[in-house]
């Protein structure tokens, strides 16, 4: 009796080699077939397009060949680019030496920050834009020297301090007076700027809302309040203002497709080994 993909064995593990390097291992084999199309680049190269993402051929070794994202190396010829491992072994960005993480993704570009941000509030950013494979420096000034030694056991936790005793002495921005609505379903929302936030915390006499869509979309827009005034806003919306309902089942559809990017964002850190298991 033939065997329904809902029952496929096929498992993937993060796993770390004798060197330190992180593989993705693949155990089993998939009991249904994988959607694969073939085609040719703008410059003439085989690719192969799996799940909306293209691959073009890295290398053919004893009839077996590798095959590399499209997208996995930026393309840009004013800086040198390249993706580097932090100490920690994650994925970082490294721009004419300046490190940079990523800090969101909107549509089909990623944007990053310096990796000082918050201990040091150094504000340069850069942009990918996966659809035309190309990387944009927003902003390329950084307020420290591009050699820093590692910092010892709380020192990170001392410059944050500083930082917000600076913050707390600049006098606070006027954003005018709280606004509130109801949401369909009669819960309090704060209302800025036309978008709604739904109250996620209260700590310290403090009140921290985030964007309706930071489920659905993974808007990281936030609000902090206190004494009914607006102390803080944080990060743009990455989509525009929703103004109709959505229809039913459209909730659940965004969110299988934000957990697809999530895991190939996870699978595009690691090198793919596949071998079966004897069962």
């Amino acid at each position: 009796m033939e065997m329904l993909a809902a029952s496929c064995k096929a498992r993937a593990n993060a796993v770390r080699d004798r060197s330190g390097q992180k593989k993705i291992v693949i155990k089993y084999s998939h009991n249904h077939p994988l959607v694969l199309t073939y085609s040719v680049s703008r410059r003439g190269r085989q690719q192969i397009c799996f799940e909306g993402h293209s691959f073009e051929v890295e290398k053919v070794r004893r009839g077996s060949t590798s095959w590399r994202c499209c997208q996995a190396k930026p393309l840009n010829t004013d800086h040198k680019v390249q993706y580097v491992m932090s100490a920690r072994g994650g994925l970082q960005l490294s721009i004419d030496g300046y490190r940079f993480t990523r800090e969101r993704l909107k549509g089909n570009s990623i944007e990053y920050r310096c990796v000082h941000y918050k201990p040091l509030g150094c504000k340069a950013r850069a942009r990918s834009d996966k659809s035309i494979s190309q990387l944009r420096v927003i902003e390329s000034v950084h307020n420290h020297p591009l050699q820093m030694d590692r910092r010892g056991p709380g020192a990170l936790r001392k410059l944050l301090e500083h930082r917000k005793a600076v913050n707390q002495q600049k006098p606070p921005y006027d954003f005018g007076p709280i606004e509130y609505c109801r949401s369909t379903k009669g819960s309090l929302q704060l209302l800025f700027e036309g978008f709604p936030y739904t109250r996620h915390s209260c700590k310290g006499g403090k009140e921290y809302w985030r964007c309706v869509q930071f489920k659905s979309l993974g808007c990281r827009s936030r609000v902090r309040t206190c004494n009914e005034r607006i102390e803080t806003v944080e990060f743009e919306h990455n989509h525009e203002l929703v103004r109709e309902r959505r229809k039913k089942g459209a909730l659940k559809q965004l969110m299988q497709a934000r957990k697809r990017e999530k895991s190939q964002a996870i699978l595009a850190q690691f090198d793919v080994v596949e071998f079966d298991l004897a069962e």
